[in-house]
């Protein structure tokens, strides 16, 4: 008879009650911040900046990135424009 290989645990979603790595809304909070690899963040600052610019998006609202050296400067720009699709009235 086959041994049987042991059950592995399972990975579960954690929910909103989650906390989330990065302080979004302190950092949004302000107009002009400036945030340093291996303090601030700790992934390529190429991926970083994809990343603020897809949260920025999602509370609302545009953002400028630069990359100098190991730093990144993020700029609030306002508004973000929505595409909302309108129903068609028959």
């Amino acid at each position: 008879m086959p041994k049987r290989r042991p059950t592995r645990a399972r990975i579960t979603y954690a929910g909103p009650t989650r906390q989330p790595r990065y302080p979004w809304d302190a950092w949004f909070s302000r107009k002009e911040l400036i945030l340093r690899r291996g303090v601030d963040y700790f992934c390529q600052p190429y991926t970083m900046m994809i990343l603020i610019r897809l949260k920025a998006k999602q509370r609302g609202f545009r953002v400028s990135v630069y990359i100098r050296e190991e730093r990144l400067t993020i700029v609030r720009r306002g508004a973000a424009r929505c595409r909302l699709k309108q129903k068609e009235k028959p």
